[in-house]
């Protein structure tokens, strides 16, 4: 029988239940209820699902706050150098990318219903940056077990979510997004297979 840490189980429980409630609340018939139960506070739904998951990311963080867990997953003493500059560059591509965005309609501070569909550069060589971003940064530190069962449960999540996201923007932007999904990788880069500004400039030109 395989003894699994009490702690490591906790962990990935309270992962899969994030992962769960955040989907459920991104959903569109959660959504639909809330806007035809709740019409008034409807306008606020992007700012209390931001909040939500913020909070429930508290359980998380306690937890690793307090892992005294050896390494198991190092680095090579010869690669720190080339992890340190990725996870840097990770930083500053996602800091750069901010400027592509409506952060005020993006955290819910902006009563919209309705997110314009934003593209930055980026999303030329992949369909979610952030997500790649985010994995760089993940994955090119050190790992205990605590933060090596987060890294696990984190990346899985990304890959389905982008699914799930898509699936939703399929729905929004029809042929267009379909287009798009079919031109560009969705989080891991592939150089052969990337949208010239021309081309994404035609896409974006259709989404409505």
């Amino acid at each position: 029988m395989v003894n699994i840490d009490p702690t490591i189980l906790q962990l990935i429980l309270l992962w899969c239940g994030y992962f769960v409630l955040h989907s459920l609340l991104a959903g569109e018939t959660v959504k639909a209820y809330v806007n035809q139960r709740l019409p008034g506070v409807f306008p606020y739904y992007r700012l209390f699902y931001n909040l939500v998951a913020l909070i429930t990311l508290v359980p998380i963080a306690i937890i690793h706050l307090q892992d005294n867990s050896n390494l198991i997953l190092l680095w090579p003493e010869w690669s720190s150098t080339l992890t340190t500059t990725a996870s840097l560059a990770a930083l500053l591509g996602f800091i750069w990318s901010l400027r592509y965005y409506d952060m005020a309609v993006f955290s819910g501070l902006a009563r919209c219903r309705k997110e314009k569909l934003s593209l930055s550069p980026m999303h030329r060589f992949v369909r979610h940056p952030w997500y790649l971003f985010a994995l760089i940064i993940i994955w090119s530190r050190d790992q205990s077990s605590l933060q090596l069962s987060s890294s696990i449960m984190v990346t899985l999540y990304f890959f389905i979510g982008a699914k799930l996201e898509e699936r939703k923007l399929l729905q929004e932007y029809g042929w267009a997004c379909e287009e798009y999904i079919n031109s560009v990788p969705g989080i891991i880069p592939r150089p052969w297979k990337r949208l010239s500004t021309d081309r994404m400039k035609q896409i974006l030109g259709q989404k409505n």
